[in-house]
Order: structure tokens, then C-alpha cells, then sequence
């Protein structure tokens, strides 16, 4: 990993973590890490809290090339870390890393966020759905932990139909946000063959 400061101990940013979860996609794209690699080692970069923990992430991968552009595998993508439409509609599935937070805003239209194949990271998520006149539905396979908090809610509906996880180690996640005239679901998505959230699980 490049640019990093001498200093082990200080505290790594959200950009520092960004920037090491590209390499290592990019990393994945050339044929140096398996799928399984790249998700056991973003999972440990999500969790990183100093430049000491980012390093060793990277240290037997060749220090990419200045201005060289190589894209992420075709399969994993970056989500964004907002979804908002006005009068409109976003929707977000296949795969992707989620972000520890994210944010989504309909506003007299409709976000729909499909985590069902998403790579969550270890530890939790929390999603900030705000709905206003508008509804923000998400998908959840089994097995995850989410949580949907109360918050401000002026004629509007919060519901979820995911069941309780099966698994302690389960992924939490948490919904926060406000719904004024609108809803916050989720929903759950069976998956027989859905992939290991998390190492371990």
C-alpha cells in the first residue's frame, strides 16, 4: 500500500480504507486473489481502525502503478454510500461491498436495495432510510441480524418481514431513519445457494 504515513498507530480514514479495498479489487481483476481471498481481506480492511492494521492487507501485492487504470473485477462493484431519487426510482442489486454506512432518500418515488448477493462486511451496517412521500424497500437474505430502529414516523409504516437470525455471529444490520407519508420495508429473499455473508457464517 502506498502513501501511507510512518506512524502505525494513527487512526486510518474511511479514504484510507477505500483506497486499500481498490487495490485489492483491483488485485482480484488481475487473477491474484480468489473471490474468497478478496472477501476475507475486505472484510479485514472494513474493519481496520489504523494504518498498522491496513498494511500487512496489502504487503504480497505489487505496489500498483501510478495512473494505471485497471477496473475492479466485472462481478464486485462499490456501492455508493447515498441512493436518493426525487419523482423517480434507484434501484441497487447484484454484487457489491457494502459500505459500513449508507444512505437512502426517496422522495415521492422509490429506492430498492438488494443486499441478497452484497458482500457485508464483519461487524455492522447501518442504513439510514428516509422516506418522504416515497418508499425505501430492501431485500435481506436470511440469516443476517437487522434491526430496524424506531425513528421519526408521521403517518408512515416501518416493517420487517426478515426472521430472527439463526447464528450470534450473524451480520447486524441497522435501519434508522424518517418516513413521513411514506414506508421502510424489508423483505427477505430465500437463497438456497446463497454465499457465506461473512467468514464463518
Amino acid at each position: 500500500m502506498t502513501d501511507l504515513p510512518d506512524n502505525r498507530e494513527l487512526r486510518a480514514s474511511d479514504r484510507d480504507r477505500d483506497r486499500v479495498a481498490e487495490q485489492l479489487r483491483d488485485a482480484a481483476g488481475e487473477g491474484r486473489l480468489t473471490l474468497g481471498e478478496l472477501e476475507e481481506r475486505l472484510d479485514l480492511t472494513f474493519r481496520a481502525r489504523t494504518y498498522g492494521d491496513l498494511v500487512p492487507i496489502t504487503s504480497d501485492l505489487p505496489i500498483p502503478t501510478r495512473g494505471e487504470s485497471v477496473g475492479p473485477p466485472a462481478d464486485v462493484s462499490r456501492a455508493p454510500r447515498e441512493i436518493r431519487t426525487i419523482l423517480g426510482s434507484q434501484h441497487l442489486n447484484g454484487r457489491f461491498v457494502v459500505p459500513s454506512t449508507m444512505h437512502a432518500r426517496a422522495v415521492l418515488g422509490e429506492v430498492k436495495i438488494d443486499l441478497t448477493e452484497a458482500i457485508v462486511p464483519r461487524g455492522e451496517v447501518v442504513i439510514e432510510a428516509d422516506a418522504f412521500l416515497g418508499e425505501v424497500t430492501l431485500t435481506v437474505p436470511e440469516g443476517v441480524d437487522l434491526r430496524l430502529e424506531t425513528g421519526t414516523n408521521v403517518l408512515g409504516e416501518r416493517k420487517s418481514k426478515l426472521p430472527a437470525p439463526s447464528s450470534p455471529d450473524a451480520p447486524v444490520i441497522r435501519v434508522r431513519g424518517s418516513v413521513v407519508l411514506g414506508s421502510v420495508k424489508v423483505e427477505p429473499r430465500r437463497w438456497n445457494r446463497l454465499r457465506k455473508m461473512v467468514e464463518g457464517a
